[in-house]
């Protein structure tokens, strides 16, 4: 498995989703645990405390949720399939910018309570 140990935040125009990580998921997926089952993902967490195992998160079962931000585009946080993440840093996927902690923050779409 190779996927990276720290999450790192993606932001895309959500019409551009399928687009941008479906060639990616052909490409570069791997087969990782979910449960009791195992998956094709480029995307995972941490599967317990102590950050030993990682589990399959998936843009289809909405374990990989999109975080909406203010400028129209959709965000994603995970744990990236290695060649993924360096796609992202390299900035070699087009429609997609890594964010850093400070920009997602300044763009998130924040709920203002009643």
């Amino acid at each position: 498995m190779s996927f990276q140990t720290y999450q790192r935040i993606v932001a895309i125009d959500p019409a551009r989703v399928s687009d941008v990580f479906g060639p990616l998921w052909a490409q570069f997926g791997e087969v990782l645990p979910d449960g009791s089952d195992r998956i094709r993902t480029i995307g995972a967490f941490w599967d317990d405390e102590g950050r030993t195992r990682i589990r399959a998160a998936s843009l289809n079962d909405g374990t990989i949720s999109p975080i909406p931000l203010t400028d129209g585009r959709v965000a994603y946080r995970c744990l990236w399939q290695s060649d993924v993440a360096a796609a992202f840093s390299a900035g070699e996927i087009p429609g997609a910018t890594e964010l850093t902690e400070e920009q997602f923050e300044s763009l998130r779409v924040k709920e203002e309570m009643p």
